[in-house]
């Protein structure tokens, strides 16, 4: 069942809170039915399951690593990397992505997700 709560969740990024609540709430109901008992917030941790807003945002950077770092990610997917900075700074050595002005893409979602990272997540090439 977790599985397929997975499934192209990427997809749904722009998906409104009312439905994000009925889907952690779907999680919930799987977490009890593996404790055998009502299943909150502390019991996802327990499980070391990540809530569903918080899965599709690590599956969204999943999908920028790979985008940014892969020579064999979809062209059509690519994403576009700027350098604002002018000075050699150490945070000027993170990628930076240029956000797009279409909103419910990939390109935007990722940007969007990617540029609320510390520097030091940005650097990561592995």
């Amino acid at each position: 069942m977790i599985a397929k709560l997975d499934y192209a969740r990427t997809v749904f990024y722009p998906l409104p809170q009312y439905q994000v609540d009925r889907l952690q709430r779907l999680r919930n109901a799987c977490a009890g039915f593996v404790l055998r008992k009502y299943a909150g917030p502390d019991d996802l941790a327990y499980l070391n399951w990540l809530r569903i807003s918080e899965r599709r945002d690590f599956n969204i950077l999943e999908l920028t690593h790979k985008a940014i770092h892969s020579s064999d990610f979809p062209e059509y997917l690519s994403l576009e990397i700027r350098n604002v900075h002018t000075h050699n700074l150490r945070s000027s050595e993170a990628p930076l992505l240029s956000v797009p002005k279409e909103t419910g893409t990939f390109q935007h979602s990722a940007a969007s997700i990617f540029k609320k990272l510390a520097s030091a997540l940005r650097n990561i090439k592995d």
